[in-house]
């Protein structure tokens, strides 16, 4: 309107058009107000369906949503674009421009509704669309005008992108089936983000009229026709392009004009494919893939709409799937009803694989409890790290001799699981053999405190932080741990030492690896765990194909309720436990039976049994050095020790102990006798090396009449002499004081206790509490406490002498005993 007119106009006019702009213009204001003011449809802010998905981001479960409802949030570009495009053509060209209504639809809609006499067209937006999938109405002219408010709201909130996406997971399907990526699933059984033209065609149809065209065989008449005739206007619009078909896929393509000899194929050709291309008939199962694992992510998570990626490789959790489901039937015939796999990929510390039951949906209790999560006793299986320990901080070597004999500790009598005892074994073959009672008596030296210490730091959170609530038997099952604490223990193993935390979802941060131990000790010990020539090792030993790179240790716990078998190889760590979870024992719960061979079977399956670089695992690595040893004992060779031979030790912790088992001795020539300094006058003496063994074991051989190797007894005159010089206790002296070292454990600075005395038993005695038995030529060695303590030891005869000593600790500097 130009100013001349309105100058022209008739006032009344003027005034009239003036009232009626201003009548506009606060509709428009109100309009804009209320946009703001009133809130948008409570759908929009409704949670889609809970999915945890594998690391590649497809979908491995799904769950409904809290309005139960299979319904997935996507970005439009996360769906195939041809989809997206194909959608905007045929249901809102001029999406993108648009203020949620677009006039030049509503026009076209109207006049085609009046040439058909019926109505044939709505006119409707995407965002009308979704107006209407937000607050469903009945078709009627009023509910237009509401849709259309409701869109033009959503354009001044929302972006395109925002409203896009709303459609594409409102977008109806049939039945509680919403959005275009639960249909995918649904119907064609993968994501939306690749689809072919016939399921573009399926995907854009339906949602026209659901219940007429969700895929049925009552349906499916009409779904076929509704497909042929989008699939026709999409093609005559460009669409659905000929190139999405290869010409060597299409009947007679040989013979077709120019775009076959290319490669391509004509759009009458793609439109025969689609029409030929069979419908769906009925909904696929959704992916409900790793339960166990999608209840324990999900837990606590009632909201719905959590979207969880995590670590784990869809290919190698249904290779584990796979080898777990052939173990099943003979693990129900022996009774075990409950099992869990875990499998951690040793570079990066990330899950790739996690079994948390047998059966997910079997109707018997604890079914749906993810077993990985439950603490259950270990058995044998932490023995590799009190070995490591041992190693590591120089209390001994492999190759020492440690006692296999019965011993009592109050009340706690620890036992070997077969009931047999070999008097003396090495420490590899103790760890090899899974031997309990040397590993206890190797915990007394450590300590139960220091042990747990390094469970902790091996990310082993279910441990009672009471102290003192655990004792010796802590090192054969009396703690309880997780499958998935085992698999951080040995996963730390099989890295050298270096404990990373488990990770499980894609978007956790990586911690940096914290060194337990040292790449040293850790190499002694996985050549301890290698050995095939165990009894844990399964009947495959037959095989040549038998991994030989696998480092692996059973458990057993008491009463046969859990069996374990964990082990690592080039790339995994794998950890099987069996058992109930309501703790029914079977007999055939033990781990080198039962575990063992589904744990070499996992190993073959994920063909981990060979390093990229096969001589990488047979380098000692640096932090070795080599050490004389007796051949007997083990320790460090003495100057009595007839043999010697190499081994290999921590170089930063070489054991300080020396061999104890070869005493050289003073005897009579003319009679065999022992003599000694008070009595070898006028005597012809030679000195001869003999092998004593510890109290312990000299007990175990005698209690079996087995021949026990002793010194030869006193000269008769030698025996008179001693006897005249009574008890005496040669260390600690009278007035003696310890200091500890600071910095050193008190294990690692034990104290001597000798005595002089006739030949026998001595029994020695520290503030009443006996600490240990010896024979009178060796000594008892005593852990040192800061205090004031009486020492007081006794001979068969019942005489006894005693003593004071003072410990206290020492201060910055160097402490020494004095």
């Amino acid at each position: 309107m130009s100013g001349a007119f309105w100058r022209r106009a008739p006032r009344p006019l003027r005034r009239g058009l003036g009232f009626m702009l201003a009548i506009g213009l606060l509709l428009g204001l109100a309009g804009l107000v209320a946009a703001w003011v009133v809130p948008l449809p409570a759908r929009l802010s409704v949670p889609g369906s809970s999915v945890i998905r594998w690391r590649d981001g497809s979908v491995a479960t799904l769950g409904l949503s809290p309005d139960q409802r299979w319904r997935l949030d996507v970005r439009p570009d996360q769906v195939d674009p041809a989809y997206v495009e194909a959608l905007i053509r045929l249901e809102d060209r001029r999406f993108w421009w648009h203020p949620g209504v677009d006039p030049l639809a509503i026009a076209r809609a109207a006049v085609l509704d009046l040439l058909a006499g019926r109505v044939v067209s709505g006119g409707s937006t995407i965002t009308m669309q979704v107006a209407r999938l937000c607050q469903p109405r009945p078709r009627t002219l009023r509910s237009k005008i509401i849709e259309a408010a409701r869109a033009v709201q959503l354009e001044l909130r929302l972006d395109k992108e925002q409203i896009l996406s709303a459609y594409l997971a409102l977008a109806p399907y049939g039945g509680n089936i919403e959005g275009v990526e639960a249909a995918s699933l649904a119907w064609f059984g993968h994501s939306a983000d690749h689809l072919a033209p016939a399921e573009i065609a399926t995907l854009l149809a339906i949602p026209q009229s659901p219940a007429a065209r969700a895929p049925s065989p009552d349906n499916l008449d009409r779904l076929r026709a509704a497909r042929g005739e989008v699939a026709r206007r999409l093609l005559r619009a460009g669409l659905l392009e000929p190139h999405l078909a290869q010409a060597d896929e299409a009947p007679g393509a040989q013979g077709s004009a120019q775009g076959s000899a290319q490669g391509l194929v004509s759009a009458e050709q793609v439109l025969a494919r689609i029409e030929a291309t069979p419908l769906p008939q009925a909904r696929l199962p959704l992916p409900r893939a790793a339960p166990h694992v999608a209840a324990w992510l999900l837990a606590g998570q009632s909201a719905g709409g959590t979207s969880i990626m995590t670590t784990l490789d869809r290919g190698t959790q249904f290779v584990v799937e796979r080898t777990v489901q052939s173990a099943i039937p003979q693990l129900l015939r022996h009774g075990i009803r409950d099992l869990s796999v875990v499998v951690v990929e040793n570079d990066s510390g990330d899950l790739a694989a996690l079994v948390g039951g047998a059966n997910f949906w079997a109707d018997s209790p604890g079914a749906q409890i993810p077993s990985f999560t439950v603490p259950r006793s270990p058995g044998s299986a932490l023995k590799p790290v009190l070995y490591t320990r041992a190693i590591d901080r120089g209390i001994a070597l492999p190759e020492t001799l440690v006692v296999d004999a019965p011993v009592h500790y109050g009340g706690y009598s620890p036992e070997n699981y077969d009931g047999s005892y070999d008097g003396l074994v090495s420490l590899e073959d103790a760890l090899s053999r899974s031997l309990n009672v040397p590993f206890v008596r190797l915990l007394q030296r450590v300590g139960v405190e220091p042990f747990l210490g390094d469970l902790r730091a091996l990310g082993v959170r279910s441990l009672d932080p009471k102290p003192g609530h655990y004792g010796l038997s802590a090192i054969v099952g009396g703690v309880e741990i997780t499958p998935l604490e085992m698999a951080g223990i040995y996963s730390a193993l099989a890295r050298g030492g270096a404990f990373l935390p488990l990770r499980w979802r894609l978007d956790a941060p990586h911690s940096a690896p914290q060194r337990v131990f040292s790449q040293a000790a850790i190499w002694l010990t996985a050549r301890a765990l290698g050995r095939r020539d165990r009894p844990d090792f399964p009947a495959r030993q037959y095989l040549s194909a038998a991994p030989r790179f696998v480092r692996w240790k059973t458990g057993t716990s008491f009463g046969n309720r859990d069996a374990w078998a964990v082990g690592w190889g080039a790339r995994y760590t794998v950890v099987v436990w069996l058992g109930n979870l309501d703790r029914q024992p079977s007999a055939w719960l033990v781990g080198a039976t039962s575990a063992g061979p589904l744990l070499f079977d996992l190993v073959d399956a994920l063909h981990d049994g060979q390093p990229s670089d096969p001589g990488a695992k047979d380098r000692a690595p640096s932090g070795l050095t080599t050490v004389s040893v007796c051949a007997l004992s083990g320790k460090l060779a003495g100057e009595h020790c007839p043999q010697r031979r190499t081994a290999l030790a921590v170089a930063a912790h070489v054991p300080p102990k020396v061999c104890d088992l070869h005493h050289q001795v003073e005897l009579d020539r003319a009679t065999g006798l022992r003599v000694g300094p008070g009595c070898r006058d006028g005597r012809d003496t030679t000195r001869e090396v003999r092998v004593l063994w510890p109290s312990a074991v000299r007990r175990w051989l005698v209690d079996r009449d087995l021949a026990v190797a002793t010194a030869p007894p006193l000269a008769p005159a030698c025996i008179q002499a001693a006897r005249g010089a009574g008890l005496t206790i040669l260390s600690p002296v009278a007035g003696q004081e310890a200091v500890l070292i600071p910095g050193l454990s008190a294990e690692s600075q034990e104290f001597p206790l000798r005595a002089q005395a006739a030949p026998g038993e001595l029994t020695w005695f520290v503030d009443g509490e006996r600490v240990g038995v010896a024979s009178a030529d060796a000594p008892v060695w005593w852990e040192p406490r800061p205090g004031s303590h009486r020492v007081l030891v006794m001979d068969s005869s019942g005489r006894s002498a005693s003593t004071k000593l003072d410990v206290r600790r020492g201060g910055a500097s160097l402490g020494l005993f004095r």
